[in-house]
């Protein structure tokens, strides 16, 4: 008889393990299938041992041990076991919910279909590695190492942010070798899903394993190095629990494994480039100092264009001869915009108060529908006819500011309406089909522009002859210490699918981040920006801890009062005020941690109650709203 120790694989909390009895020893990293709440789901095996060393442990429990359901397999090895549970340390989580976020559920679901685990080969070492280099280069170093491995006969792992880059990456890595790249994404269908992780854990042959980030759990046996390609993307943080960041999972499952990781951008994270100066990463080839660009690009102070009659001017007039230009030569232009929507706030012009949503208090988006605008809360999603008064001071007067993707849109129209105009952001194509169809459509157009947010930006799998900055300065009202960083990054990024020229609109063109990003200075804005985070103690020389509560307003009152009490030690700052959610209200403390992880400080964070909400690397000193049970933390 043996006593199996199973770790329930779940997004919910859950116990850290159930313990079950088994008449056959079971081995570590057996998927299997438990009872959880009345429900089943995929549990992995962490520890088998023989009932008579526990005998003892037995008899005090004050429970009958389950007998465990049907034998699973072992699908998992020790090593990828060993990183979750140091990623689940890291961020504070459970180590259930880190498996779920690595490995798709309904995968792990199907236990009889998936492929046995083989006995891994022995890893050379961790060493991180950086590659500060444009998109050609990285692609060609990205060929070489490939090469490299399958001589070795070993595989590689290439993490990328999202499905179209993983698409364009197979596309341009298989030349040559197409029948040894599997992709694997969050949108393939289950039974394809199914095929492609099989195969990528059991041919025989090396292979180029390109993910998205929910599937780094593949378990190939020969794995060598992990790729994490475009590691500034935000999209490798997740804004759901568990609030864990994929580039630091990838770094503990190359640990667990003994291989070597290496990180690709232009530019590289602050982080990175600091981990690099420090000596704790190596540069496969010479790290970047500044990018030259073979295209012009410039500001265009749109400052000039105050608000007149008809609201204020959403396309300047350089930026509306450009355009006129391109299209009359037939050719394409895309215009980047920050936000969504019509207009991104509404303010009322006699008391000045902002309109903000009924449910979380955040100021909502103007948006057009078939039946009207209305008020729209990219929060919590709650909308609301436009036609209202102000809910302050009951006047008619409310005027919406800014520039969404929608309103440029509308703007174009207007200046150009026979040109064929195109929209990629989370409401015109909320899935990878749907933005990858307008993308095509765009490009297969004699002439025409594409206006989308950031989501469009990985879709532009050609240079083109204009690309514009419609508007970002509601980036530098962002409340992320990295915020000057992801402007730099944006227009780098941007001025390198530039065929032609770019131009930034903004009422802020004397920001040293644009004389930076423009002449391409990249180490003068690391230096610039890493003096500043220093000096207000910003990652990398701390790591900010968020936590939050949620509830009715008496309740979370108390609970942000044990909260800071139980947490003062390490300086919690307290957020003025609260947010209001769905059900009630929340509040926020946020910790500056040194050195992270801190033992001490993880344990008394372990301790609260599930309803707290704890995001381990919060990527802005503000709080986001949560909606949780009204629960509090004990006392």
């Amino acid at each position: 008889m043996f006593v199996v120790e199973v770790m329930p694989i779940t997004r919910s909390y859950a116990p850290g393990t159930l313990t079950y009895f088994s008449p056959e020893k079971v081995a570590g990293g057996t998927l299997v299938s438990i009872t959880l709440r009345k429900r089943i789901v995929p549990g992995v095996v962490l520890q088998c041992t023989e009932a008579h060393e526990r005998k003892t442990e037995l008899r005090q429990a004050g429970f009958t041990l389950q007998k465990l359901r049907g034998k699973g397999k072992a699908v998992f090895a020790a090593s990828f076991l060993d990183a979750v549970g140091a990623i689940a340390h890291y961020f504070v989580a459970a180590p259930g919910a880190v498996f779920s976020a690595l490995a798709p559920l309904p995968l792990l679901r199907q236990v009889k279909e998936l492929p046995e685990a083989k006995p891994e080969t022995s890893g050379r070492g961790y060493e991180q590695l950086v590659l500060q280099a444009p998109y050609d280069e990285r692609l060609s170093e990205y060929r070489s190492l490939i090469r490299e491995a399958f001589a070795r006969r070993e595989s590689i792992l290439l993490v990328v942010p999202t499905i179209a880059e993983a698409l364009a990456l197979e596309e341009e890595l298989s030349r040559g070798v197409t029948e040894y790249v599997v992709v694997l994404h969050s949108e393939l269908k289950s039974k394809e899903a199914l095929a492609r992780f099989t195969r990528a854990s059991e041919d025989p042959h090396p292979l180029l394993i390109i993910v998205t980030p929910g599937f780094l759990a593949v378990p190939r046996a020969d794995l060598s190095l992990i790729i994490v390609e475009r590691e500034g993307a935000r999209a490798y943080k997740r804004l759901e629990r568990p609030f864990i960041d994929i580039r630091i999972a990838a770094r503990e499952v190359a640990r667990a494994r003994r291989i070597r990781i290496l990180l690709g951008d232009l530019p590289l994270r602050i982080e990175t480039l600091r981990a690099f100066e420090q000596h704790d990463a190596a540069e496969i080839t010479p790290v970047r100092s500044r990018i030259v660009f073979r295209t012009p690009a410039s500001t265009i102070d749109m400052r000039e264009y105050r608000k007149g009659k008809k609201g204020f001017q959403v396309l300047s007039n350089e930026l509306s001869a450009a355009l006129k230009e391109v299209v009359a030569e037939g050719r394409h232009a895309f215009l980047y915009v920050t936000r969504r929507g019509l207009q991104p706030s509404t303010v009322c012009d006699d008391c000045g108060n902002p309109v903000r949503c009924d449910s979380c208090d955040r100021m909502v988006v103007l948006h057009k529908t078939p039946s009207g605008n209305v008020f729209l809360c990219h929060t919590c999603g709650t909308r609301r006819s436009a036609h209202e008064k102000c809910r302050t001071c009951n006047s008619w007067k409310l005027t919406s500011l800014g520039i969404g993707s929608a309103g440029v849109e509308e703007a174009l129209h207007d200046l150009l309406p026979k040109t064929p105009l195109f929209r990629i952001d989370q409401d015109a194509t909320r899935d990878h089909g749907k933005a990858a169809k307008v993308a095509n459509a765009f490009y297969e157009s004699p002439s025409g522009i594409l206006v989308g947010t950031e989501r469009a930006i990985p879709y532009l799998r050609r240079p083109l002859e204009l690309i514009a900055v419609a508007s970002l300065d509601s980036l530098f009202a962002l409340p992320d210490y990295a915020a000057d960083e992801r402007i730099f990054s944006l227009i780098a990024r941007l001025r390198t699918l530039a065929a032609g020229k770019l131009l930034i609109q903004t009422r802020e063109p004397s920001r040293s981040v644009f004389t930076h990003a423009l002449s391409g200075a990249l180490m003068d804005f690391y230096r610039e920006e890493i003096a500043a985070r220093e000096r207000f103690s910003y990652p990398p020389f701390s790591t900010l801890v968020r936590v939050s509560v949620s509830g009715g307003k008496p309740q979370v009152e108390k609970a942000a009062g044990i909260l800071e009490e139980k947490l003062k030690r390490w300086e919690p700052a307290l957020f003025p005020g609260m947010l209001r959610t769905k059900r009630g209200v929340s509040a926020h403390l946020l910790l500056k941690v040194r050195k992270w992880p801190e033992e001490e400080l993880e344990r008394e964070l372990r301790s609260l109650p599930p309803s707290v909400v704890v995001e381990v690397g919060a990527g802005s000193v503000l709080p986001k709203v949560f909606s949780n049970s009204k629960m509090t933390p004990k006392s």
